[in-house]
């Protein structure tokens, strides 16, 4: 009971601290590649066939989790919702990262992905435990062990640098994160009518 009082209380401290977002640079994912598998059960190279070159979005979740998790899977429903009326809208990705891969299956991501209607933009992802803290290590610059019960969003900017911030952010500050990112003015940005 303690320790769910501690833990509620560290997220509602993290919560306060949302206005500190951790901007800072991380390391290019460039340097290694991971096998992973999506939810439908591909195997893929995280690097070469997910993330590319292009711009990325990622957070890390589990589908078990009772806290945090659930709330990062409806702020990237809400950012894949603005994303969908930007006209390149289409060009980003999400990415969520399991960080319970001994319990998560690509099924167990299919359908926690489902319950947030995650798109065909939006890729779910599962590895070993070992490649999934290099992952976090190379992406957040923290061990796969500091971040399990914090929220953390991560966004590739446009030299490919990494950028963190606090995952509890609203959908619209992680998009001006990620707009600042890509020196993008989003105010000039013209509204994808077309799939409305």
């Amino acid at each position: 009971m303690l320790n769910k009082l501690l833990l509620k209380a560290s997220n509602l401290i993290f919560a306060v601290m949302a206005s500190v977002i951790l901007h800072v640079a991380l390391p290019n994912l460039a340097r290694a590649d991971f096998r992973v598998q999506n939810q439908n059960g591909e195997e893929k190279d995280l690097q070469r066939d997910i993330i590319q070159d292009g711009p990325v979005i990622v957070n890390f979740v589990y589908t078990r989790c009772e806290g945090v998790c659930p709330g990062q899977g409806q702020r990237f429903k809400m950012i894949q919702s603005l994303l969908e009326k930007r006209s390149d809208g289409e060009k980003v990705k999400l990415i969520s990262i399991s960080i319970d891969p001994e319990r998560d299956s690509p099924a167990d991501l299919k359908r926690w992905g489902e319950t947030y209607n995650a798109g065909k933009n939006w890729t779910l992802l599962v590895t070993d435990r070992k490649s999934t803290d290099l992952i976090c290590k190379e992406i957040l610059g923290m061990s796969l062990s500091s971040i399990e019960h914090s929220p953390y969003v991560a966004i590739r900017d446009r030299s490919g640098k990494w950028q963190s911030l606090y995952g509890l952010s609203s959908p619209k500050e992680i998009l001006k994160r990620f707009d600042d990112a890509q020196n993008i003015n989003p105010i000039s940005m013209r509204v994808n009518h077309e799939s409305r």
